[in-house]
């Protein structure tokens, strides 16, 4: 399902830059297909490790 996102996000946001070049942009369109993105964005933001993690810390000490 996940995949399925990752693959939808580029489209998504697309679909709302488009959305909004329209002379009647429809709002609902857009925040769902911005909604889409950022879903996105936060699960792979999630994957990416922190600049300081714990285990950094334990090693510095």
């Amino acid at each position: 399902m996940w995949k399925i996102l990752y693959a939808l996000a580029p489209i998504a946001i697309l679909v709302a830059f488009y959305q909004m070049k329209t002379e009647t942009p429809s709002i609902l369109v857009t925040s769902i297909c911005v909604v889409i993105f950022m879903m996105a964005m936060m699960r792979l933001s999630s994957k990416t490790k922190s600049k300081n993690s714990p285990e950094d810390e334990d090693a510095n000490q």
